[in-house]
């Protein structure tokens, strides 16, 4: 009887033993089971706080810190003259990537110089449009919006923002600081009635057209240095031009980028095929009197290709 409740006994141990072995890695198994915490999309501060982190470190030529706030698979995207299309698999490849903005002396200056440029989450509703427009899909994580701007430059920048690095920039813009001295040079030698000095900032074949008040150019070429003198003669005659470039020493001189709306009044004049490729530019000249002159002016890199003019007057108190 005594080794029935033995066995018994040690039977009893047996159907335990397993139970209790199998128990620990049912509860592993359970917990590795259990899903992650949802990760909480950043904030808009957290989104323009990596943006501002990112153009800081660009700013400053900071490669190792670029690396580490980055965000990989990186992209970089400009538009026409603005970088082109480039990628980063690894913090190794971001220096490749990103060298035309680290060289770009004149994207630099803006940002440096720049220190109130307001920089903000594109809403929701407006993801779309721009996607359309640069012609991709909408980027993962947040899109945060940016522009340095000054008169003969501008940079607008797009940052893809994902788990707290930038993941992907789009970059447009105009850097025109030439155009700029090319117009005010060729304006000057209008108010110094300088032709010779006129001739070595024109480009050819030029033209010239007018409108409005004191409209006497009407439409002039010249396709060589020898035709120019006939063709701006209209504004070295005009006393009220000259009055009103004298009154206007230092015009202000905005450079425009490629996909700037078009005047109403130069669209009759405008042609795609022979004035898109121009840089464009636009000043305004007054007297103390009341007489306004509008220039809109196109640039070649070797001079001034196209002026064009309208007049206007509005007597002042």
């Amino acid at each position: 009887m005594r080794m029935a409740w033995l066995l018994l006994g040690a039977l009893a141990c047996a159907r335990r033993d397993p139970v209790d072995s199998v128990q620990p890695k049912t509860q592993a198994a359970a917990t590795q089971a259990t899903p992650a915490p949802p990760v909480r999309a950043p904030s808009p501060a957290d989104a323009i706080a990596a943006a501002t982190q990112w153009l800081e470190l660009l700013r400053d030529g900071d490669q190792k810190g670029l690396a580490g706030a980055t965000h990989y698979p990186f992209e970089l995207h400009g538009g026409t003259g603005q970088c082109g299309d480039e990628s980063a698999l690894s913090s190794e490849a971001l220096s490749s990537a990103v060298s035309c903005l680290i060289n770009d002396d004149n994207a630099i200056g803006l940002l440096r110089n720049n220190d109130h440029a307001d920089i903000e989450l594109l809403p929701t509703e407006h993801v779309a449009a721009w996607a359309n427009e640069w012609k991709v899909s909408p980027p993962p994580g947040q899109l945060v919006e940016t522009a340095f701007v000054r008169s003969d430059s501008r940079l607008r920048l797009y940052l893809s923002i994902v788990d707290g690095g930038v993941a992907g920039i789009w970059r447009s813009g105009v850097a025109a600081s030439w155009a700029v001295q090319l117009a005010n040079e060729w304006l000057d030698a209008v108010r110094q009635r300088d032709p010779d000095r006129l001739a070595r900032v024109t480009a050819y074949p030029f033209e010239i057209r007018d409108g409005g008040r004191d409209a006497t150019c009407g439409k002039g070429r010249a396709n060589e240095p020898a035709a120019l003198s006939k063709a701006v003669d209209c504004l070295f005659k005009s006393s009220e031009l000259h009055r009103a470039l004298t009154d206007s020493p230092s015009p202000g001189i905005i450079a425009y980028e490629p996909d700037s709306p078009i005047p109403d009044w130069i669209e009759p004049w405008w042609q795609e095929n022979e004035h898109a490729e121009l840089q464009r530019a636009m000043t305004m000249a007054a007297t103390v009197e009341g007489y306004e002159y509008n220039f809109q002016m196109l640039m070649a890199r070797s001079g001034v290709r196209v002026v064009w003019k309208y007049g206007s007057f509005e007597a002042r108190d």
